[in-house]
């Protein structure tokens, strides 16, 4: 699913959702973090964003100079949020399973990225990136995943070797 930048005033989530099934697997891109905001009543697992550059001059003991968000601490990396409860929102589909074949909700994340841009054309601290997500099938260790709360920042996944 994706939806408009959130400043230029036409994030309309309504619109977006329209004829998404509830049940599936569903990404959300979204410019801005703050757009949380406006899609956290809806269905989706990943949330996908980048707008912030990760601060671009992070000073040590002051911290990033500029940040272009309402909520600074989305400013870079994964964060995790409670599973979706609850009927679709209207303009949304609703979900199909019911019964014994419901699933649970599932918890839901958000990576922000620092990306490649910038403000003004300069970084300190801040190195650019560009990020490749590989999909794959969920399995049931997917379901054990340690509940954390509202926007609680995720550890960085550990660099395997090889």
């Amino acid at each position: 699913v994706g939806m408009d930048e959130l400043w230029v005033g036409h994030c309309d989530p309504v619109r977006a959702f329209a004829g998404v099934p509830g049940d599936g697997a569903i990404i959300c891109l979204q410019h801005n973090p703050d757009g949380y905001e406006y899609i956290k009543d809806y269905p989706w697992q990943w949330l996908l964003c980048g707008h912030t550059h990760g601060g671009q001059v992070d000073l040590p003991v002051l911290g990033p100079l500029y940040v272009p968000s309402v909520n600074r601490k989305w400013l870079r990396g994964f964060f995790a949020f409670p599973g979706f409860h609850g009927a679709a929102p209207p303009g949304a589909a609703r979900s199909v399973s019911r019964g014994a074949d419901a699933q649970a909700p599932r918890q839901r994340h958000m990576f922000v990225t620092t990306g490649i841009g910038y403000s003004t054309p300069i970084r300190l601290r801040v190195a650019p990136e560009l990020v490749l997500f590989t999909l794959t099938r969920a399995t049931a260790t997917l379901a054990r995943l340690p509940h954390v709360r509202d926007g609680e920042a995720l550890a960085a996944p550990k660099k395997t070797a090889g």
